[in-house]
């Protein structure tokens, strides 16, 4: 089996969703430019903890070398206070944090692609269980054999959520604890 066949577990619907998954991350891959697949690249060997380990032996070197050079009576090329480690320092960090940003505006589209799927499949979710609900108590109704009573709970779980109103509570209440936690009610 090739390397980069996924493994079945033996369960196909979780092989599906797997499989689908996997989908939906080769063709984020394959919608990449040249130019994002090179910065994903750099920036994935540049974010080990090895990284920042060789900046500061790096930067110890840079410096112990150009003492050393000036104390021995050598020409120093970065006499202290080491303008130009100083500059290589900024220009680097300047670079780092352009790809940073890159990488990130990429990763926060899709994140936000796979937040509207999750909200898709949760809504989806939602209306089958509440027509789940729904069937079972028309079977409980129905059946001569259970005792046929009111359920409120099971009433109220047979509707759907309806996602607008679900959005504009959780608007009403973060803007009812924005102002309570900005405004907090005077102690006596």
């Amino acid at each position: 089996m090739p390397e980069d066949t996924p493994k079945t577990t033996g369960t196909g619907v979780v092989d599906q969703n797997v499989e689908a998954m996997m989908a939906l991350h080769d063709a984020d891959h394959r919608a990449m430019s040249r130019h994002h697949r090179a910065v994903d690249r750099l920036v994935t060997k540049l974010t080990v903890p090895a990284t920042s380990w060789a900046m500061l032996l790096a930067i110890l070197v840079w410096i112990g070398v150009n003492l050393w050079m000036r104390a021995t009576g050598g020409h120093a090329w970065d006499n202290p206070p080491f303008g130009w480690l100083q500059t290589t320092v900024s220009v680097f960090s300047l670079l780092m944090t352009s790809l940073i940003f890159i990488t990130q505006s990429r990763l926060g589209r899709i994140a936000e692609r796979n937040a509207h799927l999750d909200l898709q499949v949760n809504l989806l979710v939602d209306q089958k269980t509440a027509k789940i609900i729904q069937l079972l108590e028309e079977m409980r109704k129905d059946s001569p054999t259970l005792r046929n009573r009111r359920d409120p709970a099971a009433e109220e779980l047979q509707i759907a959520v309806d996602p607008s109103q679900v959005a504009s509570a959780i608007t009403e209440m973060m803007e009812t604890t924005r102002i309570e936690i900005m405004d907090p009610p005077a102690e006596e």
